[in-house]
């Protein structure tokens, strides 16, 4: 069907296929993207998985683009950091949630229009930038922002959960859907 992400009998090096530490591996040349000159070895590996994920959770299915107004949580993190990134380079405005008011400088530095701490109620934060709402949550955190994150979006916004959340059953307020 063309969609990995959806496939039940995806394969993936490390994961259920051996052969992650191999020097050479047999892949699909759909697969492989051409590094550009003087980009290292070490900054190609590190970008392909989670740019590409956020990419396609962003675009394709979160339809973002030039505009749009995107929540970003555990926007510290390294999944998070990478989305405020990308979600620049589509030409987003972008309101990074995160638990650590440390990271907030570097929030900045990456690229976010807004910062705000987490906790319980963010969503009246995010209301006081956009008092319709975000059009697009990208839900990274789980279980603890989750409501919130609901709560933030406009009347037809989206929310996109992504990463490895734990398997936690949460609330969903029917009224909010």
């Amino acid at each position: 069907s063309g969609k990995e992400n959806l496939c039940s009998k995806k394969k993936t090096y490390g994961e259920n296929i051996n052969g992650s530490y191999s020097r050479f591996v047999n892949v699909s040349r759909r697969s492989l993207v051409k590094v550009p000159n003087g980009v290292s070895n070490e900054l190609s590996a590190i970008a392909a998985c989670v740019t590409g994920m956020i990419y396609h959770a962003l675009v394709p299915v979160g339809k973002a683009g030039y505009g749009t107004k995107v929540v970003i949580t555990g926007a510290g993190g390294g999944v998070g950091s990478h989305a405020i990134q990308v979600a620049k380079a589509l030409g987003c405005t972008v309101t990074a949630v995160t638990s650590s008011k440390w990271k907030e400088e570097a929030l900045y530095k990456l690229g976010s229009d807004y910062v705000i701490e987490a906790g319980s109620g963010f969503e009246k934060e995010v209301k006081k930038i956009w008092p319709d709402g975000a059009e697009l949550v990208l839900e990274n955190t789980g279980t603890a922002t989750f409501s919130s994150s609901l709560r933030s979006l406009s009347f037809g916004g989206r929310i996109i959960i992504i990463g490895n959340l734990e398997p936690t059953p949460v609330e969903v307020p029917l009224g909010l859907i």
